[in-house]
């Protein structure tokens, strides 16, 4: 539980939310730092969206040993910018796995029924027609999520991804610890969320956060969050 890493681009990738972009250099870094943590095929490091910028990104956590995941909005495929289907090929070849990260990364709690079984039967259908096996993996957009989400994303996945540890078990989800400009560099942060030791602390702001969403939308969220962190966090979805 809580033994893996997402990221979402790196070296100022166009059109994406630079308070997740990082520096490769700082990448590396990270994960230099918890290669002796674990064993390294314990920790799995995925990426969400699918930026073109990840792919020396997978490379270097191969090298090192760790497991790869990289789910994809499959409306950017073959966009600039993003993975092209040869690319994700390459990846799935080189055993990342792959996964949907939906169609068009619309949060998925705010969805009705009809919209959200499109969002996912459409981005399974394009990876696996790519890919030529079963998509097990889904990441959650936004991490937001209902029991009917559950519901329905458990119809065509097996696996579902949220961006956020869990600290408690829930055998439906897999939580990942996402990094970013405001914790990038706190290494023994990052080490201690890895060995599933709790931060009281962080674990109350993760509450208050999914609290504060189910009233604010996502965008409005954004707006406090950059004024409060003093972030320039931006949507490009």
């Amino acid at each position: 539980m809580n033994k893996l890493l997402l990221f979402h681009s790196f070296n100022n990738t166009k059109n994406a939310d630079p308070f997740y972009d990082l520096s490769i250099s700082a990448y590396k870094q990270i994960l230099r730092n918890i290669e002796d943590l674990l064993l390294s095929d314990e920790i799995m490091i995925s990426f969400d969206d699918g930026y073109k910028s990840i792919l020396p990104a997978v490379d270097f956590a191969h090298k090192l040993g760790f497991k790869t995941n990289v789910n994809i909005v499959t409306s950017k495929i073959n966009k600039p910018g993003f993975l092209s289907d040869k690319d994700i090929k390459i990846l799935f070849n080189k055993r990342t796995l792959i996964g949907s990260h939906s169609h068009t990364h619309k949060d998925f709690s705010r969805l009705k029924d009809d919209l959200l079984e499109k969002e996912l039967t459409i981005s399974k259908k394009l990876l696996e027609d790519i890919i030529e096996v079963p998509v097990k993996y889904l990441s959650l957009p936004y991490g937001g999520y209902s029991q009917n989400t559950f519901y329905l994303a458990n119809k065509y996945f097996s696996k579902i991804l949220i961006s956020r540890p869990l600290f408690f078990k829930d055998q439906r989800l897999e939580g990942r610890l996402s990094i970013h400009k405001s914790n990038f560099l706190k290494i023994n942060f990052i080490k201690n969320i890895l060995l599933g030791k709790n931060n009281l602390f962080f674990s109350s702001k993760i509450l208050s956060t999914l609290l504060l969403k189910k009233f604010i939308s996502n965008e409005f969220y954004r707006s406090l969050k950059n004024k409060l962190l003093m972030t320039t966090s931006k949507n490009y979805f």
